[in-house]
């Protein structure tokens, strides 16, 4: 019993130790002057509002040979309608520290020759 006692403790340090190494960064359309911090080597999350049912989303542009996208995700409300806003999920992470600029752009990717009716630069620190 002492050593369950004990488990529960440990394992919820671990995964609150484990969770803090990610920078979560909420972005809205608009917001060109954001800086995003990250640790080398560290996944940052970056989110953006977009209305997906509409046919437009945000893509990650213009970004630098060292950073990586390991994920792209979407989180939608069950109650979003058509036209609803959703949240798009950029989770990066830089094996190099530096300072540079991603660009994304919203629009109708799917399309041949896509048109892009905003774009979002964000500055990144990595240390």
């Amino acid at each position: 019993m002492a050593f369950i006692k004990h488990i529960l403790p440990v394992t919820l340090l671990m995964l609150f130790i484990s969770g803090c190494g990610e920078s979560i960064v909420k972005v809205k359309a608009g917001d060109d002057n954001q800086i995003v911090r990250a640790k080398v080597n560290k996944k940052f999350l970056i989110q953006l509002e977009s209305k997906l049912s509409t046919g437009f989303s945000w893509k990650l542009m213009e970004y630098p040979q060292g950073l990586s996208v390991n994920k792209e995700d979407v989180k939608t409300e069950e109650s979003n309608k058509t036209g609803g806003v959703d949240i798009q999920e950029f989770i990066l992470k830089s094996a190099e520290k530096g300072e540079f600029t991603i660009t994304f752009q919203y629009g109708e990717h799917w399309k041949k020759n896509p048109q892009y009716v905003k774009t979002l630069k964000i500055k990144v620190v990595i240390e």
